[in-house]
């Protein structure tokens, strides 16, 4: 992937988020080396060989389905073309009563369908709270140029349009292209014309 000026307050944000991720890596890689410890030690000590094969099997398929739900597509920066939306509705509890008891019935799986610059297809669920609203549903289209930067939860979608929003790629808000910084949490914007 090309160069991308990215703001030195959002690369460093960005940067925290890596070392996160790696961090909860090694906590899930810690339980489940004790979870072998504890299957070796206590269930399958007198266990048949056969027997034992198949649970080690069984826990690191389940160690690689946890690996690559959580880090997917966060492994590394890529851009390329949306060839496909797809929004997966679930209605959560809300808050019964007061003006919140709408706010939070719903959330939204929106997964991307991406043509990278490599000619790889790379599938994004982007969990958002609250998207009930269809702005942010709707922001993302079929042919629309996208960049993820590794770090970032959010997929930027360049703008096409002079009225285009601009999406924070720390927390995910909408802003204005004539905005500088993100009203939600003042990061500085990504504001690029094209991909390069």
């Amino acid at each position: 992937m090309s160069k991308i000026n990215i703001p030195a307050d959002v690369e460093k944000e960005l940067n925290k988020n890596v070392k996160k991720d790696l961090i909860k890596f090694i906590i899930i890689l810690t339980l489940f080396a004790s979870l072998a410890v504890f299957l070796e030690l206590i269930l399958l000590n007198k266990a048949r060989i056969s027997i034992r094969i198949l649970g080690y099997a069984l826990m690191i398929f389940i160690f690689s389905l946890i690996i690559r739900k959580q880090f997917s597509f966060r492994d590394h920066s890529f851009n390329g073309i949306i060839e496909e939306v797809k929004i997966k509705e679930t209605k959560n509890p809300g808050i019964k009563g007061g003006y919140l008891d709408d706010l939070y019935t719903y959330s939204n799986n929106i997964i991307l369908n991406i043509k990278t610059e490599n000619e790889h297809k790379v599938v994004s669920e982007l969990f958002r709270r609250n998207t009930k609203y269809r702005e942010f549903v709707d922001y993302y289209k079929q042919g629309d140029h996208v960049i993820y930067l590794k770090g970032s939860k959010y997929v930027y979608r360049v703008p096409s349009k002079p009225d285009d929003a601009i999406l924070c790629v720390i927390c995910g808000g909408l802003n204005l292209q004539t905005n500088s910084k993100c009203v939600f949490c003042s990061h500085t914007l990504l504001n690029i014309d094209k991909i390069q």
